[in-house]
């Protein structure tokens, strides 16, 4: 075991080195910027998500992609509505067709 001089002489030693200490300085500005730091809203995920999605790039590339899918609906439902010939769509064209002939 050590001596209580040993230990004491250690104790001095670490007082004196502590001496020479200054107070540790911050940069100018650094409280404000630390409260604005801590008062700014929390990020959410929903944040990140409006946020990458107000990019002008991938909100034009998503716009670009819904009208391409419209026009190619449209054009398969004009397709689809001219292959389609109802029966009833054929006698109304044979009946209009016959009151335009009988008449003088």
């Amino acid at each position: 075991m050590k001596s209580r001089e040993h230990i004491q002489k250690e104790v001095d030693l670490t007082l004196e080195s502590l001496e020479g200490l200054q107070r540790a300085e911050t940069m100018p500005f650094f409280y404000t910027r630390l409260m604005a730091r801590l008062e700014q809203p929390e990020v959410t995920v929903w944040n990140r998500w409006m946020a990458w999605l107000a990019k002008p790039a991938v909100s034009l590339g998503i716009l670009l992609l819904f009208l391409m899918l419209n026009g190619y609906l449209l054009m398969n439902k004009y397709q689809q509505e001219d292959d389609q010939v109802t029966p009833g769509t054929e006698y109304v064209a044979q009946q209009i067709s016959y009151f335009d002939n009988s008449t003088p």
